[in-house]
């Protein structure tokens, strides 16, 4: 599957609504976002849809979970979210 930015600023905000939903139904809040599944590989391979998931992270302020590397720091630095590496992560 490939998706463009554009699907990746309309899909994510669509899944992360309804997580808010259901964490505000509990009285949490969000406060992170971590891709997972086929989009957690894309977006470390596309500097564009990791800009586009840093868009989506801004929106709700908070930072996006994944594995350290430079170029998803850089994007995510870019967005004004900085991204934070994953428990565990290499």
């Amino acid at each position: 599957m490939a998706l463009s930015p554009d699907e990746v600023r309309d899909l994510v905000p669509y899944q992360v609504g309804a997580l808010v939903g259901f964490l505000s139904a509990e009285r949490l809040v969000l406060d992170h976002l971590k891709p997972n599944g086929s989009l957690y590989g894309m977006v470390g391979r596309d500097p564009a849809l990791m800009d586009a998931l840093c868009d989506v992270a801004v929106q709700y302020a908070v930072p996006v979970y994944g594995l350290a590397r430079p170029r998803r720091h850089c994007c995510c630095s870019s967005s004004a979210q900085p991204g934070t590496a994953a428990a565990g992560s290499t």
